[in-house]
């Protein structure tokens, strides 16, 4: 992707995260909302394919950087 207005190039991808050892990961999900609030990523709710998920679930993503 281009920034037509500066012309500097863009690169969006997408990488995995690996859990940290012994934490809990949320099930997969759909039609959940989420947000970035300072350095956290907040996942809240959604469905999973059969029931209504209501949880919240924080992640910080300094801890997710290799």
């Amino acid at each position: 992707m281009q920034n037509k207005s500066s012309g500097i190039s863009l690169a969006f991808r997408w990488n995995p995260v690996k859990p940290l050892p012994g934490k809990p990961l949320p099930r997969s999900r759909s039609r959940h909302c989420s947000c970035r609030h300072g350095d956290c990523i907040y996942v809240i709710g959604g469905k999973d394919g059969r029931v209504s998920l209501k949880d919240i679930w924080r992640f910080r993503i300094g801890e997710c950087i290799d």
